[in-house]
């Protein structure tokens, strides 16, 4: 997920609103580490899913009595083709869950972390810093304040 972030922006802020700032902040940033960590879930997981399709696939294209292993561990058992099958079946399932699981979770938080970004933005645009606005106060003091003038 690719955000525009500007380099820099400067907000007109009280001390109140400043807590209230690095509280958002916090929050945004809490969002965004948790939507990295499981993108990169869901990337190994997808990875694993299809490794273990390519498998089924490559096992079911086999003729019946050809010879099949399973490794466990550093070592190659001997097993029938059912037997293989009936394994790469429960990975199959396992992966599948956990894939599901995780784009669930992934769903949830990028909607917080929308949320989240949304907050952060109204906040920013609330509290931009605009030097036209202070120049128009200044004048309008200016106007209102009365003269001096050595009589």
């Amino acid at each position: 997920m690719s955000m525009k972030i500007p380099q820099s922006i400067q907000l007109s802020v009280d001390d109140g609103e400043k807590i209230e700032l690095k509280e958002i902040q916090g929050e945004l940033n809490e969002s965004r580490g948790r939507n990295d960590e499981l993108e990169a879930q869901l990337s190994i997981y997808r990875q694993r899913l299809r490794r273990v399709e390519n498998n089924k696939s490559t096992i079911g294209g086999l003729d019946s009595d050809t010879t099949t292993w399973l490794t466990i561990g550093k070592m190659f058992v001997r097993y029938s083709r059912q037997e293989v099958e009936t394994e790469i079946e429960k990975e199959l399932k396992l992966y599948q869950k956990k894939v599901s699981d995780l784009e669930t979770a992934h769903k949830r938080v990028l909607d917080n972390l929308n949320r989240r970004q949304k907050r952060f933005d109204t906040f920013v645009e609330r509290h931009r810093y605009d030097p036209s606005k202070n120049k128009k106060k200044d004048e309008t003091n200016q106007s209102n304040e009365p003269s001096t003038s050595g009589d």
